[in-house]
């Protein structure tokens, strides 16, 4: 299977496991060996709301609850006949929140609903603003999850030659470092048999926290990078 139909397949899948969700709690929860920063660290990276959620993406003025909401990001399972995600900038993680910035609906310019009527034009909020830490997703080309932003360091997931976010996906972004490293919460719902994606049954989905490399911002395919993942 190619990488794009595998992508392809990965978010039809996520979409149908994301209804059937359990909303993760925005605050972090200790993970025993994990190194999780205490203080805000700054990021660079792509990404979409999450698919599980089922209702606008509010952005407020403060990484807080009941700051002032500045405006708002449609979401793909609200509106399942646009094909592609709304992608903003991460640009900090703040504990339980993220300051995105720059967001835009361009990839669905142009697309058509099932009569071959062009989809209409939505508003989206494209300043700055905050997120909860576990309203945001973005794809990870990598099969391992270490302790601390260090590959030499302890592994607390390896998934052999099978990328984390094609067997499951990013529930939350806790964390940036340097080099491409990325804390995230994750959750491992499909296994790979025969080259096809299986749901796992209940007692055998996993969750957990570890640093990732290996972001990529792409909704749709893989991103063209050198593999992560040497050994």
């Amino acid at each position: 299977m190619s990488g794009a139909k595998m992508r392809a397949c990965v978010v039809a899948s996520a979409l149908a496991l994301a209804a059937q969700a359990v909303v993760v709690e925005a605050q972090p929860v200790p993970v025993p060996n994990v190194w999780m920063p205490t203080e805000a660290t700054a990021c660079d990276l792509a990404a979409w709301p999450s698919y599980r959620l089922s209702a606008p993406l509010v952005v407020r003025s403060a990484p807080d609850a009941q700051a002032v909401a500045l405006g708002a990001i449609p979401t793909r399972a609200q509106e399942r006949e646009y094909p592609h995600s709304v992608r903003f900038q991460v640009k900090e993680a703040r504990r339980g929140w993220l300051k995105i910035a720059d967001a835009s609906d361009a990839y669905n310019e142009g697309e058509t609903d099932a009569d071959d009527r062009p989809l209409p034009v939505r508003t989206v909020y494209s300043g700055e603003g905050w997120i909860p830490a576990d309203a945001a997703q973005f794809a990870i080309q990598s099969a391992r999850g270490f302790a601390r932003p260090d590959r030499a360091g302890e592994r607390v997931l390896d998934l052999g030659d099978d990328w984390v976010t094609d067997m499951g996906r990013v529930t939350a972004i806790r964390a940036c470092g340097q080099d491409g490293w990325v804390l995230v919460d994750y959750v491992i719902q499909r296994e790979s048999v025969g080259g096809a994606l299986q749901a796992l049954p209940a007692n055998r989905i996993r969750t957990g926290t570890a640093w990732f490399q290996g972001v990529c911002g792409a909704e749709e395919t893989t991103c063209d990078m050198a593999s992560v993942d040497r050994d």
